[in-house]
């Protein structure tokens, strides 16, 4: 499975090239810049553009879970040296670390807050889910980042190529989890939502929504539960509750 797996990384790396992404590659040139030659800036949130990220875990022989996040972040927040180094690494091919589990970002920590919240067996689920963005390249911690949507506004050609690109991480994410198969496919936030509708699918996994860690505004209803959260504390439940539900729902507990 793992040679399998690894064919993506080596077609991914033919396609996401200066030639057939001309503008988005400008963009990230223009952007870096800022940066100089180290490609980030000490006590400056945030580092160069245009690496990409496919798995944040190796394949754990299990299966059982696959959570799917948006798109990848800083991986280690505090130090964008370090958060740098991980991704230029994960772009080589399935890490060896678990960067789910490594605790060095806020959204490793919330994952694991609402796994443990349900108990020990289901920590230790957490603690061997396989982990995977719908969205490769990496943006920081909105995406697109604010200064590609305002650029994107003018530039149709860059916009264009930003939809490809998402397409075909989009198209070979769902190829992926399919040729894991997981008992339980976790799609967190709205973008990740869009892979696959929730409930069955053909494959036998239960696919559970769930908002993202990042999620916090507990004051909007969320579609399509239409659901208005009395506190923030009252939302973090309800992540861990729609993620026992998946659990329940896929054999897991």
């Amino acid at each position: 499975m793992e040679k399998e797996i690894l064919k993506y990384y080596s077609k991914f790396k033919e396609i996401y090239n200066e030639e057939n992404y001309p503008e988005w590659f400008a963009f990230c040139n223009d952007h870096n810049k800022q940066f100089g030659d180290e490609g980030y800036k000490l006590a400056v949130s945030g580092h160069e553009l245009k690496h990409f990220a496919i798995l944040q875990t190796k394949i754990y022989e299990e299966k059982e879970i696959i959570i799917v996040g948006n798109n990848n972040s800083w991986f280690v927040p505090g130090n964008m040296r370090e958060s740098l180094k991980v991704v230029k690494g994960l772009k080589k091919g399935i890490p060896e670390d678990n960067f789910l589990t490594k605790d060095e970002s806020d959204y490793s920590r919330d994952l694991r807050s609402y796994f443990e919240i349900l108990g020990e067996d289901s920590k230790k689920l957490f603690e061997r889910a396989i982990g995977i963005n719908r969205f490769w390249i990496q943006t920081g911690p909105k995406c697109p980042p604010t200064e590609l949507e305002i650029e994107m506004k003018s530039n149709f050609a860059l916009k264009n190529e930003w939809k490809i690109l998402q397409e075909k991480c989009e198209k070979w994410t769902r190829e992926i989890i399919e040729l894991i198969n997981p008992q339980l496919l976790l799609l967190l936030s709205g973008a990740a939502q869009k892979l696959y509708p929730e409930g069955s699918h053909n494959n036998g996994f239960w696919v559970q929504h769930c908002p993202a860690p990042s999620f916090k505004r507990y004051k909007q209803k969320l579609k399509p539960d239409y659901f208005e959260f009395k506190s923030l504390d009252e939302l973090e439940k309800f992540k861990a509750i729609k993620i026992k539900n998946g659990l329940e729902k896929s054999g897991l507990i």
